[in-house]
């Protein structure tokens, strides 16, 4: 395999990014969680950096959005190193419609301490922005006694309310959305394990959430790898921890087919088709700092053939996206302070 990359740009304190649909290419957003750091937007398709804002840091998480044809961006923003998070917030900003060089316009649209991650969905009939926090409150960087809630909000303003009747989960970390034609089937990781969350979209419908391990979790991702027609699991485990695992479903339990381990601070964890064939995708933060490929090559042992993508780089966030006929890799390198872009080729 072949392995091209392209830094996009210096950013201290990289953190969060994502992919997006923009006039015919695929266009870029990257941010970082260090106080009063720019975040950026990459134009295809060259990925030209334009600035959106010299703030605004902090930025654990990036929800492109496009809106009546109008394109913007909602943000986390005000979550810094070492959980400084009781002003977190989420902003909207819109570019100028002078042209991207000028700063974009930004509109606060709500403060919630600890907000970690969120989604843009139809909940209970109405389109609301999911938010969940990380954790309720600290009283220092250790302390982790107040378990972190979820919460629905307006898209365009106004105070989010909590979940009700959601039971808290500590170090509420894990979060990936996968929407069914009446559900947002919402899955969860934390110390109390990973859960299966259901919204309805409906309005006047009930949510229910039920466990799926009962294990640990700090980040999950699911896909059929080995093409049964059935998803395989894969998870970190446990907060920011160093290992991770596939597990398969086999009579209503998930049993573990393979792991890895020694690769402290994991923060990456992807499944999908890459150059032609079913792979994992993991990154660590700890040594060895290294963003990686397991192709499958044998699912009946479930045997991985590794290839290190970069090293010493310390991956936290990735988005995988299709470009000039290849597969591509957008990752923020939080060791290394930059953003960078991997094109993967036969």
């Amino acid at each position: 395999m072949r392995i091209e990359k392209k830094v996009l740009t210096a950013l201290p304190g990289a953190y969060s990014v994502a992919a997006c649909p923009w006039r015919g290419g695929t266009a870029l957003l990257a941010a970082s969680e260090e106080a009063d750091r720019p975040a950026w937007f990459f134009e295809p398709p060259d990925w030209a950096p334009r600035q959106i804002a010299p703030g605004p840091g902090g930025c654990m998480a990036i929800l492109p959005e496009t809106n009546d044809g109008r394109f913007s961006a909602l943000l986390v923003e005000g979550f810094v190193p070492m959980y400084q998070a009781a002003e977190s917030r989420v902003c909207r900003y819109t570019p100028d419609s002078a042209g991207l060089d000028r700063p974009w316009r930004r509109e606060p649209l709500f403060n919630l301490p600890f907000i970690h991650r969120m989604a843009l969905l139809t909940a209970f009939g109405e389109r609301r922005i999911l938010a969940a926090t990380l954790c309720d409150g600290k009283d220092d960087p250790t302390d982790w006694s107040r378990k972190g809630r979820l919460y629905l909000a307006p898209p365009n303003g106004g105070a989010p309310e909590a979940l009700a009747g959601f039971p808290g989960l500590t170090r509420n970390h894990g979060f990936l959305l996968a929407e069914t034609t009446d559900t947002n089937r919402v899955y969860l990781g934390a110390d109390e394990g990973l859960f299966l969350l259901e919204i309805p979209k409906r309005a006047g419908g009930k949510w229910t959430m039920r466990p799926i391990l009962e294990t640990p979790v700090s980040d999950q991702f699911f896909f059929d790898l080995d093409g049964d027609g059935h998803e395989e699991l894969l998870v970190i485990e446990p907060f920011h921890g160093e290992t991770a695992a596939l597990l398969k479903r086999h009579d209503d339990k998930w049993v573990r087919v393979w792991e890895t381990a020694n690769l402290p601070f994991l923060h990456v964890a992807w499944c999908g088709e890459l150059v032609g064939g079913c792979s994992m995708i993991l990154g660590n933060r700890g040594e060895p700092g290294e963003l990686a490929s397991y192709r499958l090559r044998d699912a009946a042992k479930w045997r991985f053939e590794k290839t290190v993508l970069d090293q010493g780089v310390g991956p936290v966030n990735i988005s995988v996206f299709r470009h000039n006929g290849g597969d591509a890799i957008v990752c923020t390198n939080r060791t290394r302070g930059e953003v960078a872009v991997y094109t993967l080729r036969p």
